[in-house]
């Protein structure tokens, strides 16, 4: 179940990212466009992945669902560490920064959650 924890966690934080961000944006006077959805599927839809792998990993066994997890997770690496990192460090806004960091750690506990559930279900075999 910490796997299931790890990629809502994951998402919700990504979620987080995104609306914070938003609002930062609508303060300073910007209108909502088309063009908001860019962000959206950057920052939330990897966390979604990465929710959804987990969830079928975790309560169903699927064994492809790791590859599923892994995809969200390596999409949440390069969105959220590379582009809202930069971002937020840009505008110097060190809550923003904070709860980046808290969705790496998060991530980095997930991957680890992630492998250690594959490994022990499906064991590796030498003949």
């Amino acid at each position: 179940m910490l796997e299931l924890f790890g990629g809502v966690v994951i998402s919700l934080l990504g979620f987080w990212i995104w609306v914070r961000m938003l609002l930062v944006d609508l303060s300073n006077g910007s209108k909502m466009d088309s063009g908001d959805i860019i962000p959206f599927l950057m920052l939330v839809a990897p966390g979604f992945v990465v929710a959804v792998g987990c969830y079928l990993q975790s309560v169903h066994r699927k064994r492809w669902a790791f590859a599923v997890a892994l995809i969200g997770l390596a999409g949440t690496l390069v969105f959220i560490g590379g582009n809202a990192q930069f971002a937020y460090a840009y505008a110097e806004d060190r809550f923003g920064l904070r709860v980046v960091w808290a969705d790496l750690l998060a991530l980095a506990i997930t991957f680890v959650v992630v492998c250690v559930q594959t490994l022990r279900d499906n064991p590796v075999r030498t003949t």
